[in-house]
């Protein structure tokens, strides 16, 4: 899987004036092999021919595949890392929180976790507008080789792995020959059949839990990105994707995942913090498992749902 041209050659030097995410390109195009570098040398002969096309002055949210061309927008990497940032310091906040006997945590009176919330939103009203915006020059962004184990190492660990899902998604519809532009049942069952593609390459066959733990956070953060966008627009209707919070506990809710785990008090944290943000009623017993509230959680973003 290669970098290809784009609107402009990708260089050393091109991408970085559309965003600083680009720093990152070598390992973007990389993110699959790199995540799971058991299975490398099989993802190689799957991908053959593979390569990806990076949309520089898109800020939408676009990760699709036509062919064997698999479009990324830099929008989408932008929230993408964005979303990675911020979703790591709200949960260590929370978590910081409940183990000091609070029983509420607010970010935006935390300095460095007001200016993510300050990058996300930003990243999120871009991935859903028309108007190419270049990264605000003021927020955080990437950098390559931060210090190890910084808010910047997590945060591009976690993105790189995100990043990874999605396009592991994108190569399960190329290997099972998917329809170019279903719709309907046929279009909701491809989704499923992707998102387990890409799930089960980064989960099956591990036993080591610090593995599961990054793995799967990465595909957490993949996932409440998705619900976002889907808050944001108002609806989880669509002809061709099922709703993101069904997709959100499907691919987290399996195998390794089925019993409590810290991933599930990720999402519940982010699920929460979401549902806030977008006003919308909810509420949690708080005497039930991580993995029952998750589940709750993604049961009351059903019932809530506004109509188109």
């Amino acid at each position: 899987m290669e970098a290809n041209d784009c609107e402009e050659p990708i260089g050393a030097e091109i991408p970085l004036k559309c965003s600083p995410v680009f720093q990152l390109a070598n390992e973007i195009a990389q993110a699959p092999f790199r995540a799971a570098p058991e299975k490398a040398a099989s993802l190689k002969d799957m991908t053959a021919g593979v390569y990806v096309k990076f949309l520089l002055t898109d800020s939408r949210f676009v990760f699709d595949v036509s062919g064997k061309e698999i479009r990324v927008s830099t929008g989408a990497l932008n929230l993408l890392w964005a979303a990675s940032y911020a979703y790591w310091l709200i949960y260590q906040g929370y978590r910081s929180a409940q183990q000091n006997g609070c029983t509420e945590y607010n970010p935006s009176m935390d300095a460095v976790a007001s200016e993510a919330l300050r990058l996300y939103e930003w990243s999120l009203n871009a991935a859903m507008g028309s108007k190419f915006e270049l990264w605000p020059s003021t927020l955080p962004h990437p950098q390559p080789n931060p210090v190890p184990e910084s808010l910047l190492a997590v945060a591009n660990e976690l993105f790189l792995v995100a990043v990874a899902w999605i396009f592991l998604h994108e190569v399960g519809h190329v290997t099972y020959d998917h329809t170019a532009e279903p719709i309907g049942p046929r279009a909701l069952q491809e989704e499923q059949e992707a998102d387990k593609f890409a799930s089960d390459w980064l989960l099956n066959g591990l036993s080591d839990e610090a593995l599961i733990q990054k793995r799967s956070l990465g595909i957490a953060a993949a996932n409440v990105v998705l619900v976002a966008l889907d808050l944001g627009v108002g609806t989880f209707h669509s002809k061709t994707h099922p709703p993101s919070y069904e997709r959100a506990h499907r691919n987290l809710r399996f195998r390794q995942l089925e019993e409590e785990h810290m991933v599930h008090a990720f999402m519940t944290v982010l699920l929460q913090f979401h549902l806030t943000v977008f006003e919308r009623e909810h509420q949690l017993s708080p005497d039930a498992p991580f993995h029952g509230m998750f589940d709750d959680l993604c049961f009351q973003l059903g019932r809530n749902q506004k109509p188109r």
